[in-house]
């Protein structure tokens, strides 16, 4: 297991508490990219917070497939 999901893609179940992680560290993410002034420190918050994203939608589509 890593970052939460199961090894096998078809079985891509997240805990609730790790999508609520992933959820919270990309709204925080998000609010450090709005409080920076410096281009790159901007981009790197977004590419941040779309990377926890990422997470939190594969999870919710597994779990979407599994129910």
């Amino acid at each position: 297991m890593y970052g939460g999901l199961t090894a096998d893609p078809k079985e891509a179940v997240m805990r609730e508490p790790d999508q609520s992680y992933y959820q919270r560290r990309a709204e925080a993410e998000l609010a450090h990219a709005q409080q920076s002034t410096l281009k790159p420190v901007v981009q790197a918050h977004y590419e941040l917070a779309e990377a926890y994203l990422r997470k939190v939608s594969l999870a919710e589509r597994a779990e979407g497939a599994t129910s």
